[in-house]
């Protein structure tokens, strides 16, 4: 059986002119202060929405909107269920300046789970299933996008320039299975077909004006739980070129994500193995540090980037400085709850606070990390 990528799906928030993620590394020399750090979680005001599991998040740069998601009962994680949990379409939106709520309208159509991002004055919403919506929610105003073409399996959703690029975990190797997001037009083109073949593992990035491509064979996924090499491409002027056919060993659900000039290959799993970093002008890849292991009592999910931190299992890493920091505890948020940067600040939302509970909490944490040293 091939082993499933697991996400805490609102894992790429993105923001700006076009499509620009909101966790892009913050210019420290421009004149923005990080924000003073906190001693661990700390709770926020409680939510209008109620209880949520797999509920998605887009940050705006001022305040994170909140839509979708499971209501109770939901299948807890250890079981084996007939059916999931209700659907929602509610939605509101936190203030993390004034530790606030707002209402928004209903989406126009119910979703369990999905991935999200901010195209400057509206936030894109793609679901599980295909279907996207636009929010505007500074007037509160939904309207329906044309859904992502044929059938992406898991994956993820990144920034690629002024566009947004819907990825998938897996590739069958018989044709194209990414899309990206044209936001001049809004709507969907098929990417022309990695040069990987039937592949697993994959995840995507945008740097330097390229889209780049990790992405481990079928035969290395299986044995892929104590490291096997992946694979390394790069999009440029609509074809695909294999920069490392056999790059330094990683593990099942690894993540690539940009950081300053450098593309992190952070881990997902828990507890944390090796983190790496590719370095596209030198062509060499180096390992971060990881730092001791963690408890492993706060599963974040797939791996997001902050202003200084990725989120890679139980810790965060940095990669400029090298770095590494244990994720404290979180307890009442053990599976399918919603993680995001929002600036400097790591919110946590939502999910249920066991492997057999059935009933997700509206409560969530906030927690300030330290800057890397």
């Amino acid at each position: 059986m091939v082993r499933r990528l697991l996400l805490s799906l609102p894992a790429l928030l993105l923001v700006g002119c076009g499509a620009h993620p909101a966790d892009d590394p913050v210019d420290r020399a421009s004149g923005s202060t990080p924000l003073p750090s906190t001693d661990g979680w700390q709770p926020i005001a409680e939510s209008p929405l109620g209880g949520r599991a797999n509920a998605v998040a887009v940050w705006t740069g001022e305040e994170l909107v909140v839509a979708g998601g499971e209501a109770q009962p939901v299948c807890p994680p250890a079981a084996d269920c007939a059916s999931a949990g209700r659907s929602s379409n509610a939605a509101a939106a936190y203030d993390p300046e004034t530790d606030t709520w707002r209402e928004l309208p209903p989406a126009p159509r119910a979703f369990a789970s999905g991935l999200g991002v901010w195209l400057g004055s509206r936030a894109l919403f793609v679901t599980s299933r295909s279907a996207t919506f636009l929010l505007d929610p500074a007037n509160g105003v939904w309207s329906r996008g044309p859904r992502v073409p044929g059938y992406v399996d898991g994956g993820g959703l990144v920034p690629a320039g002024d566009d947004v690029v819907r990825f998938s975990y897996s590739s069958r190797g018989d044709g194209p299975t990414d899309h990206r997001f044209d936001t001049a037009t809004g709507t969907w083109v098929t990417l022309p077909a990695d040069p990987f073949g039937e592949s697993y593992d994959r995840s995507m990035a945008w740097l330097d004006g390229r889209l780049w491509l990790l992405s481990m064979d079928v035969e290395h996924h299986f044995d892929a739980h104590e490291g096997s090499p992946s694979r390394l491409a790069v999009l440029e002027d609509g074809h695909w070129r294999v920069v490392d056919a056999e790059t330094p060993d990683m593990t099942q659900q690894q993540w690539l994500v940009p950081q300053g000039d450098l593309l992190v290959a952070a881990e997902n799993r828990d507890p944390a193995a090796r983190n790496w970093a590719y370095d596209p002008t030198a062509d060499t890849w180096h390992e971060l540090a990881s730092g001791e292991p963690g408890n492993g009592e706060c599963r974040l999910g797939a791996a997001s980037a902050g202003p200084s931190w990725i989120t890679a299992g139980d810790r965060l890493v940095s990669s400029q400085p090298a770095d590494a920091l244990e994720v404290p505890s979180c307890p009442g948020h053990e599976y399918y709850h919603l993680v995001a940067w929002a600036g400097d600040r790591l919110i946590l939302w939502g999910g249920v606070p066991s492997v057999t509970s059935s009933e997700p909490t509206g409560d969530g944490l906030v927690w300030v990390p330290r800057q890397p040293r």
